[in-house]
């Protein structure tokens, strides 16, 4: 049986170049599918459109309106396709709205003389020591699409965030596993918690209008096995003139840089009936932190 991601992010060639599929609302948040479900669903028509030797490298999409509950189609276009690199576009519509557009590029995996990696693994807390939210905020699906473990980030543990940015992140992990491939990663590069509500005392949503993700490890080329859990840091150092800029990165639980992701995005008040309330965060089954700064006890 299919997974709840595979079946999800399933698509059906309904055309030359096109593609169809349903959106349910299985991975919603406040307004429509989350911006990673999208990703996914645009980079996997690109690759049922190259060949089969190449790996996707990096992808840039522009949210253009929100997807609905429904049917939706995905189009291909191929500007060059050689024998180590392709590059493609890729257009998500339902009706006469255009819901993403995407640029993609694909590449051979190359023998080179020698590798480095200078870029660390970032210290944080064990999986095992890590937190769950535990709180009584308004249900959004895509939670529970995803098993989360804070272990960076949390306000009222200081020892978690000493330097004081706007950081979200930990160990992560589908519900329900899949084989990790380019897809997942894509929709695990938009499902954290912005930081920047954990953060601050107030309601606040960030709607995505630009993800750019890149690949710098094939997760199908490591032993990394569907139940594993994949370390993922976001930060959100700035937030001006209404707009937000997120850096992230997701490894591998032995420390290889899967991905590295960087995003623009709205900031928005929520109205104040719609306010969230503070998230509580739970080690070993005791509450010892909530979100805002507010203890519980």
């Amino acid at each position: 049986m299919l997974s709840t991601f595979a079946a999800d992010t399933n698509l059906e060639r309904v055309g030359e170049s096109r593609y169809s599929t349903t959106v349910n609302k299985n991975w919603f948040v406040i307004v429509g599918p989350n911006g990673g479900l999208i990703a996914a669903l645009l980079l996997k028509a690109a690759v049922a459109e190259c060949a089969d030797h190449l790996s996707v490298r990096t992808i840039t999409i522009h949210y253009l309106n929100p997807a609905v509950e429904g049917d939706i189609e995905l189009s291909v276009e191929i500007d060059k396709a050689g024998r180590t690199v392709t590059f493609a576009r890729v257009t998500m519509s339902q009706g006469d709205r255009i819901v993403a557009t995407a640029m993609v590029l694909l590449a051979a995996q190359r023998e080179v003389p020698f590798e480095w990696q200078q870029r660390l693994m970032p210290e944080v807390l064990g999986v095992d020591e890590s937190y769950v939210v535990e709180s009584d905020e308004p249900q959004v699906p895509i939670r529970d699409r995803w098993e989360q473990r804070w272990a960076t980030g949390i306000p009222a543990l200081p020892e978690t965030n000493k330097d004081g940015v706007f950081r979200a992140g930990g160990w992560i992990r589908l519900q329900d596993p899949a084989p990790y491939d380019a897809a997942v990663l894509a929709a695990m590069s938009d499902a954290w918690v912005p930081a920047v509500m954990v953060h601050v005392d107030r309601g606040l949503h960030t709607p995505t209008l630009e993800l750019t993700i890149h690949f710098r490890t094939d997760p199908q080329q490591l032993d990394l096995g569907d139940d594993e859990f994949c370390l993922a840091v976001f930060t959100q150092e700035t937030g001006i003139d209404g707009y937000l800029d997120e850096s992230g990165e997701i490894w591998s639980p032995d420390g290889r840089l899967l991905v590295m992701c960087r995003q623009l995005g709205l900031v928005m008040s929520m109205p104040e009936k719609a306010n969230h309330p503070p998230m509580a965060f739970v080690q070993a089954g005791r509450s010892v932190a909530r979100a805002n700064g507010a203890k519980s006890v």
